[in-house]
C-alpha cells in the first residue's frame, strides 16, 4: 500500500510541475504579444491600407512623411536603410515603368536584373545600393514596388533585415 501511495504522490508532483510549466509558457507569450501590442490571435501591423499590410518588423518604424507624394510613397527605415513600398497603374508597361526607375536614380550601374527585380548601384562618391522588388499579379490593378536603400558598404550586413521586411509586406 505504501508504495502505491508513494507512486501515487510522485504523479501528481509530476503532473502539477508540469502543469504549472505550461502555464508559465502561456504567460510569456501572451506577455511577449502584449508588449508587441498584438491581441491573442490578431497581427500586429507597422502599414496597412486597400493594397497592403506590413506586419510588424523588428526594428523597422514608418517614417512620417509630410511630403506632397505621402500616400503614394510609404517610407520605412531602420538605421541607414531605408524602404519606400509604392504602387503604379498598370496602364504603363512594366518595361516602361523600369527604363524611368532606372533614370529616376541617376548616374548608376546595374548589378542585376530580371523579370521582377532590379539591383542599382549609385556612382556618387558615397555609393548607395538600391534593390527594387515588383509585385505583378493579374488580379491587381496597381504593380507593388518595394525599393530599399543603403549605403553599400552596409549592404550585407543588412540583407537579413532587407530579407524579413520584404518577407513581411502582404500585397492585398
Amino acid at each position: 500500500m505504501g508504495y502505491r501511495t508513494g507512486l501515487t504522490l510522485i504523479v501528481c508532483i509530476l503532473l502539477l510541475v508540469l502543469g504549472a510549466c505550461q502555464n508559465v509558457r502561456e504567460q510569456e507569450t501572451q506577455d511577449s504579444q502584449k508588449a508587441d501590442g498584438a491581441k491573442p490571435g490578431e497581427e500586429n501591423y507597422l502599414f496597412e491600407n486597400d493594397n497592403v499590410r506590413v506586419k510588424q518588423t523588428s526594428g523597422w518604424q514608418e517614417q512620417d512623411s509630410s511630403s506632397k507624394y505621402a500616400k503614394e510613397n510609404i517610407m520605412f527605415q531602420n538605421g541607414k536603410l531605408k524602404a519606400i513600398l509604392t504602387f503604379v497603374s498598370k496602364d504603363k508597361s512594366l518595361e516602361s515603368i523600369k527604363s524611368e526607375l532606372k533614370l529616376s536614380f541617376g548616374d548608376t550601374e546595374i548589378i542585376k536584373e530580371n523579370e521582377n527585380y532590379i539591383a542599382l548601384l549609385s556612382n556618387r562618391k558615397e555609393r548607395i545600393r538600391t534593390d527594387i522588388y515588383f509585385n505583378v499579379t493579374n488580379e491587381e490593378e496597381n504593380i507593388g514596388i518595394l525599393i530599399f536603400m543603403v549605403p553599400s558598404g552596409a549592404y550585407e550586413t543588412n540583407q537579413a533585415k532587407i530579407e524579413a521586411f520584404k518577407n513581411s509586406v502582404q500585397y492585398l
